[in-house]
């Protein structure tokens, strides 16, 4: 589950309030409603990459901020702006999930050629040191293969959750 959802069900005023559908439905918004949102948003936005600076954190300010506004401003109903808000959240989310090269260190490439190594050793007859270099070489570049494709579609993923967002946003 994620942590939208989770804040979602642990706050059941908010699912009530969603399910008043009056005219004028920004009159009855209380400012702590709002607040509670923008909080979230900047939570959110800092789970996926902690602060390093003050201007960092000024920054990711503007952004929930413009978040929350623009849902504010957009939606024409509570339920709209509640939803508006709750898919990026969950977009943030998944694009933060997709961040995977932020998990390797750097020796790690090395060590999974090594282990690409290990495995053809095991299934291949080779026991000359020219033979082992050629299993060096190939398992290099086998993971250099799988290392550019799972690149590849990481930034085709985030540019169509990018756009998304901001699609979302306008």
């Amino acid at each position: 589950m994620t942590i939208w959802l989770h804040f979602l069900r642990s706050n059941p005023s908010i699912i009530t309030a969603v399910m008043d559908t009056t005219s004028n439905w920004r009159d009855e918004v209380q400012p702590a409603f709002r607040q509670r949102f923008f909080n979230n948003i900047l939570h959110n936005l800092q789970l996926g990459h902690p602060p390093e600076s003050f201007d960092e954190i000024l920054e990711f300010h503007k952004i929930a901020h413009s978040i929350e506004q623009k849902s504010y401003a957009g939606a024409t109903s509570q339920a709209e702006y509640v939803m508006q808000i709750a898919c990026k959240m969950v977009l943030m989310e998944k694009a933060r999930e997709r961040e995977w090269r932020d998990y390797f260190c750097p020796d790690s490439r090395q060590r999974i050629v090594y282990k690409i190594m290990k495995l053809l050793k095991r299934h291949l007859d080779v026991t000359d040191p020219e033979g082992s270099q050629e299993l060096w070489r190939i398992a290099e570049r086998f993971e250099e293969k799988i290392f550019s494709k799972a690149d590849t579609e990481f930034i085709q993923t985030r540019r169509s959750i990018e756009a998304e967002v901001e699609d979302s946003s306008r």
